[in-house]
């Protein structure tokens, strides 16, 4: 129930574009307030009756409500089917990546009877009924010429005309261009979106436990990083600079008329300076005490 909870924080917070609890909670009321004042001043203006306005903003508010949370379940609904979507790619894309080489080779090998002019005939993959090599690439970053010159040099060496190029990652509009000047061999190359469409009938897509996996992750890689940034400003170092900026703030209040303010900024940076000592040291300051 935890983990739901958590998921389902994960999404709304996705689809809210990263605003916190708080803030699309006074976004919620806030909302409703001035659709209630101004349905109260309207129906004041129309019927001249305190009671009854009152009464018809009530019911409108209520309305507005029930319309404003079935508007907000039905955008939930597809955001989080559309967010599913795109996680269950980025799986497939990972999987593709670090899958052995040989289990990319039969998922190409699969995958290459579902496209149009492709057959297996005599356990041989044939392209418009003409022998085919089929050529598989896994790397993360996008497929360039040299990629398909090597796929061109391995279907000469063995006396073939077409080439069917799956490849893990995306192929750049270069190395596309290069293909169609290679007039001895026939290219059709086939990107991660392409097989993402044959991946439900192949049944490569990743279940509702490894999505719920990958969210939580997410989730906790991100609160890493915000409690990494949070604790940035008293990070190991930071205690002598800060007592280097309490000094020369303290030694600049003389030659200022601001005198108060310079100085208590610099107090400020000396109790900056202290905290950041004790984080970092916390066992020095315990010893020092129990000492004293």
């Amino acid at each position: 129930m935890k983990d739901r909870n958590r998921i389902l924080r994960y999404y709304k917070k996705k689809m809210y574009r990263g605003r916190s609890v708080i803030a699309r909670a006074f976004d919620f009321f806030a909302l409703r307030l001035v659709f209630a004042a101004s349905c109260y001043l309207w129906f004041l203006y129309m019927v001249h009756n305190k009671v009854l306005s009152i009464i018809l903003t009530v019911i409108a508010l209520l309305m507005f409500c029930v319309a404003a949370q079935l508007i907000s379940s039905i955008r939930l609904d597809k955001f989080i089917a559309k967010e599913h979507r795109r996680l269950q790619h980025d799986c497939l894309s990972e999987q593709m990546i670090l899958m052995p080489r040989s289990e990319f080779y039969s998922l190409a090998k699969r995958c290459a009877p579902l496209l149009d002019g492709m057959k297996i005939v005599q356990n041989e993959l044939t392209m418009d009924m003409q022998p085919c090599l089929l050529y598989t690439v896994q790397q993360v970053t996008p497929v360039d010429s040299n990629v398909l010159l090597k796929a061109y040099q391995a279907a000469r060496r063995r006396f073939l005309s077409k080439i069917l190029l799956f490849s893990s990652s995306e192929i750049t509009a270069d190395a596309k261009a290069f293909s169609k000047r290679l007039n001895e061999v026939k290219f059709r190359l086939v990107e991660p979106k392409v097989i993402f469409e044959y991946a439900e009938k192949l049944g490569l897509f990743a279940d509702t436990g490894q999505m719920e996996e990958k969210i939580l992750k997410e989730q906790e890689t991100a609160k890493q990083k915000l409690r990494t940034a949070q604790a940035l400003p008293f990070s190991a170092g930071r205690a002598g600079r800060y007592l280097i900026a309490a000094a020369a703030l303290f030694a600049l209040s003389f030659a200022t008329e601001y005198t108060l303010y310079y100085r208590m900024i610099a107090g400020a940076c000396a109790g900056f300076a202290g905290i950041s000592f004790w984080l970092n040291h916390p066992s020095d300051v315990i010893e020092t005490e129990v000492q004293g």
